[in-house]
């Protein structure tokens, strides 16, 4: 499924084979899915623009935001393996818990809302006294 994995953090020039023009500049990152008319393989394309703790931050958080939990792995995997050949492993143990910091928010949010509305479906949508009108 996931049979290339074009750049990350890639500074020297394009090569001819790169499906998607450099980002503007002030664009730190972005990650990118694409599929091609040859294949049925499913392609990735991601771009960070420097380590910064911001960058960083904002990266995890867009990783920590994939719906599907399978692609969320599948992308994790191709990260580790970039920055295992890089030999910048500590960082990607830093997206991870970044990521991790992110998700547990959303899932804050979303027990939060849960619980609101465990508490209007307690409550009657028609109320007694509005039978007797």
């Amino acid at each position: 499924m996931w049979d290339r994995f074009k750049r990350l953090l890639k500074k020297e020039e394009n090569t001819e084979d790169t499906h998607f023009e450099e980002p503007e500049e002030d664009v730190l990152g972005s990650i990118t899915y694409f599929f091609k008319s040859s294949d049925d393989n499913t392609y990735l394309d991601i771009h960070l623009n420097d380590f910064e703790e911001e960058t960083l931050n904002k990266f995890a958080k867009i990783v920590s935001g994939l719906s599907s939990i399978r692609f969320q792995l599948e992308t994790l995997q191709m990260i580790k393996g970039c920055f295992e050949e890089t030999e910048d492993e500590d960082i990607f143990n830093d997206i991870v818990l970044k990521m991790i910091s992110h998700t547990e928010e959303e899932a804050i949010a979303v027990e939060k809302i849960n619980k609101e509305s465990k508490v209007r479906e307690d409550q009657p949508w028609i109320k007694p006294s509005d039978m007797i009108k």
